[in-house]
């Protein structure tokens, strides 16, 4: 299995939205879902005859996606942690993690206080739920009207809105994939209206990334009672028909299975920081229906203190591969990807 960090561009705009009216789909989402993400590159290997239908099933239980977040310029955007803040006042912009994250991994617990920019103002603005850098999302606005085949002429109640993502955007993403599949300049399709031109995009770089790296540099993090976690994506615990907003222990022998590893390990979270209105949904290609909503996941970014036990190489598969989350029949993947809050920046580009 190859891990990779991917880079991919639009071609064509893109109707991925957050809001579906009456008469279109409106306001993008600043971020593109995993499980999309995921979809349309199976989809597209699928239309170029490397995976059949016969395999369709496996490759959907082997591929793996992280959500996708913007690059602007030649910056790589990520979710903001609970301890950044910038202030209202002078702009400046504040990363508490440096002054806490010390008592955090002795005492378990985040504690701030006194919270300032360096002149003193009082007036900050906390940007979890945020990207950082910020950046103003640009939409792409169009009206399609549906045509009536017998007249050749717009039918009446047929008018469509869309807002969509401009073509040149670019956003970054983690995949775990099978060795054999071809990806350098993929080009794939994602999002609503594809047959009309909408949601071309194409791979434009890749970079592997070596669990190895990333295992040594968990080995060499200062020892302490508890471990603080960056979750690049959101948290969820799938729980029979039921689900919680982030799971309590993860197994991290399973998730090493996955890559045909065998690897032990045990993940036990004590505390989350950070917010539980993220909503997961989606469309399930293998059962060609709508999946049920989840309207309680921890928004991307949150910050989780936690016990681990076990090899470092598990817990470098996890923040890559996370783990799949069953609510009901239904599978939910690019979910508990957690780094370590000193390690976070080895997926931005730093």
């Amino acid at each position: 299995m190859n891990f990779l960090k991917i880079l991919f561009k639009m071609i064509s705009p893109a109707i991925i939205t957050s809001r579906v009216s009456r008469t279109g789909f409106l306001k993008p989402l600043e971020f593109i879902p995993a499980s999309m993400l995921k979809g349309a590159i199976i989809s597209q290997l699928y239309r170029n005859g490397a995976i059949d239908a016969s395999s369709l099933m496996v490759a959907s239980s082997s591929i793996f996606a992280s959500y996708a977040y913007p690059v602007v310029g030649n910056l790589e955007l990520y979710p903001c942690h609970p301890l950044m803040y910038e202030c209202k006042i002078c702009k400046e912009f504040i990363d508490y993690t440096n002054i806490v994250i010390d008592e955090m991994e002795r005492s378990g617990v985040l504690e701030l206080r006194n919270i300032v920019c360096n002149n003193g103002h009082r007036t900050l603005e906390n940007l979890y739920t945020k990207f950082y850098p910020k950046y103003d999302i640009i939409s792409h606005k169009t009206i399609c009207v549906g045509i009536d085949k017998e007249r050749g002429s717009s039918e009446v109640g047929m008018l469509y809105e869309y807002e969509a993502i401009p073509s040149e955007s670019k956003f970054w993403a983690i995949l775990a994939i099978s060795e054999e599949y071809d990806l350098k300049d993929f080009e794939f399709y994602i999002g609503r209206g594809i047959s009309r031109g909408f949601g071309k995009a194409r791979i434009v770089g890749i970079k592997k990334i070596n669990l190895e790296d990333i295992s040594e540099k968990l080995d060499d993090l200062p020892r302490s009672n508890y471990i603080v976690l960056y979750a690049l994506s959101p948290l969820l615990c799938g729980s029979g028909n039921s689900y919680a907003s982030y799971p309590r222990e993860i197994d991290l022998s399973k998730i090493a299975k996955i890559a045909s590893l065998d690897l032990s390990g045990n993940l036990i979270i004590k505390q989350v920081y950070g917010r539980n209105n993220f909503i997961i949904g989606g469309w399930d290609m293998m059962k060609n229906a709508e999946k049920p909503t989840i309207k309680r996941a921890t928004y991307p970014g949150a910050i989780a203190i936690s016990k681990f036990n076990g090899d470092s190489k598990a817990l470098a598969l996890l923040s890559i591969l996370g783990t799949n989350e069953r609510v009901g029949d239904t599978s939910y993947t690019g979910v508990n990807m957690l780094i370590p809050l000193r390690l976070y920046s080895i997926f931005r580009g730093d």
